[in-house]
């Protein structure tokens, strides 16, 4: 069986802090992090692990 996935992905931003930020606070010392995300791209891994064979079809840009 082959699967194709049809769906969104983007790039998870990810800013970890030692703690929550106050109102009015600013957080200056964080580690950064991206990683891939979106509905579609955990379906087409998800798919691959299940199946082995899995496509994805994708739309970047406006």
């Amino acid at each position: 069986m082959k699967v194709v996935v049809i769906g969104s992905s983007n790039i998870d931003m990810v800013a970890q802090v030692s703690h929550l930020p106050a109102p009015g606070e600013t957080v200056g010392d964080a580690n950064f992090m991206q990683s891939l995300g979106g509905k579609g791209a955990n379906q087409a891994g998800g798919g691959s692990q299940a199946w082995r064979l899995c496509d994805v079809c994708h739309l970047f840009g406006e």
